[in-house]
Formats: structure tokens, sequence, C-alpha cells
């Protein structure tokens, strides 16, 4: 496993140099293949810079408190349960599918690719 993200870069780097070596060897003929790859591998670094501080964080989140206000308002109020917000209650993969993954594709990546023109 990579453990910082210079080696994840310097990882990603080496099999394109390789083929922008073999291309230029080749008199171009890999052009194709590594415009492509190039373009490939600048989406994948950008979107580890957006996710940088998500990638390497180590921390543990506590949900105490929030877990003792579910308690006590399901336990005094009648009309709690039409506000749940217990975690385990979210689907995560169909979020991640449905909801995080098209809003970023709409307005961080189009944008960004529009910002480019």
């Amino acid at each position: 496993m990579l453990r910082s993200m210079d080696a994840f870069h310097l990882y990603m780097q080496i099999p394109l140099q390789a083929l922008k070596f073999m291309n230029k060897e080749f008199d171009q003929y890999f052009q194709d293949v590594y415009v492509n790859y190039n373009r490939k591998v600048k989406s994948v670094k950008r979107l580890i810079d957006l996710y940088r501080a998500y990638l390497l964080f180590k921390g543990i989140f506590d949900d105490t408190n929030a877990e003792e206000l579910r308690r006590i308002a399901s336990e005094n109020y009648t009309d709690a349960g039409n506000f749940n917000f217990d975690p385990k209650c979210i689907d995560w993969e169909d979020y991640y599918m449905h909801t995080h993954i098209p809003g970023f594709a709409k307005h961080v990546v189009i944008k960004h690719s529009r910002s480019r023109l």
C-alpha cells in the first residue's frame, strides 16, 4: 500500500513516463494511447487531490451525543420518529451511487471541464 501522496504520484507517473519514452522511441506510434492514459492519470490525480483530506485520515467519529439525543427525543416526543437521524439507517452504498457521485459529477467534474474551455 502507498503510504503517502508523494508515493502515489510517483507510482502513477512511472507507467506514464515509460509510455512517453516508448512513444518517442517508436516515432509517436503510441501517441493516442499516451494521450488517453495521460488524460486518465490527470483525472485520477485531480480526484485524489480533491479527496486528499479523507484518504489518509485516521480519525474515528464518535456519535455518542447524537445517539443520546436520538434516545431522549424518542422517549419524550411522539413525532421524533419523523426526524430519524440514526446513521445506522443510511444505506451508504445507495447514497454514494445515487447522490454523492452524480452530484460530484454534476457540480465538480463538469464545471471543472467547462472552466478549462
